[in-house]
């Protein structure tokens, strides 16, 4: 029996995701079982389904670079977004204390409220504070009560003759050490964004910087930051 070329695509496209892996080329033996399997379903001669499964694994190679390159850009702007959120909101605290409240207030109205079409800058800050808020839900610190969250989880579904007596308040000390990381995780979060944003309304307003910057700065200036004015003008003459 021999089959068209438009035949083999549709056998690519419509089955061979059912017999194939994604180890598949990593194992001969694995490869050849499937090129069995194509012969028994189709009734094709070997070279012919090998010929399938060639197609299957340029397509599989292609699309997987694809998905790679497509994970390294995303991790590049995530890390380029997370610096540029750090550095924004230290230049903010910098500002000094009279900005902390203004600070606070403008991250929640900008929350509340974000304007439909910011900045480049403003986008890539409001993207690290994002980021930030991921860590709620990663890294080191929250592995470790998960870790023990998950023990204490496991040991109180077994027997109370066999439970340990210590695994209720282990649970229960798990859940509270995780809430308040998570609160204190956020609130840094906030808090850094707040001095980010304020940092970014003071570098968009400066003369040097293009038409597009200024517009951007007097549309923050109209929704958040009219009663900034008067602490920058304060802080050029100290």
């Amino acid at each position: 029996m021999k089959i068209t070329t438009q035949t083999i695509r549709r056998i690519i496209k419509e089955e061979l995701r059912k017999v194939l892996t994604e180890d598949l080329y990593d194992d001969p033996s694995e490869k050849e079982e499937a090129i069995k399997k194509m012969m028994d379903k189709f009734g094709i001669s070997y070279a012919e389904a090998a010929d399938v499964i060639g197609h299957a694994g340029d397509d599989y190679s292609l699309r997987q670079q694809s998905q790679i390159s497509k994970d390294e850009k995303e991790e590049r702007e995530k890390a380029a977004a997370i610096k540029a959120f750090e550095k924004a909101a230290k230049r903010g605290r910098g500002f000094g204390t009279d900005f902390a409240a203004p600070a606070q207030k403008a991250a929640e109205e900008f929350l509340q409220s974000p304007p439909e079409n910011p900045h480049e800058s403003i986008q890539t800050i409001h993207a690290g504070f994002t980021h930030c808020m991921e860590r709620r839900f990663a890294g080191k610190e929250y592995d470790e009560i998960m870790k023990r969250i998950m023990a204490g989880d496991e040991e109180m579904r077994k027997h109370p003759l066999f439970r340990d007596l210590q695994a209720y308040n282990q649970l229960k000390q798990g859940n509270i050490d995780l809430d308040t990381f998570q609160d204190e995780t956020q609130s840094e979060c906030l808090e850094k964004f707040g001095y980010a944003l304020i940092s970014a309304y003071d570098d968009l307003k400066r003369p040097r910087r293009s038409r597009s910057a200024r517009k951007a700065s007097d549309e923050l200036e109209r929704s958040y930051y009219s009663h900034l004015d008067h602490l920058f003008e304060q802080r050029k003459k100290t």
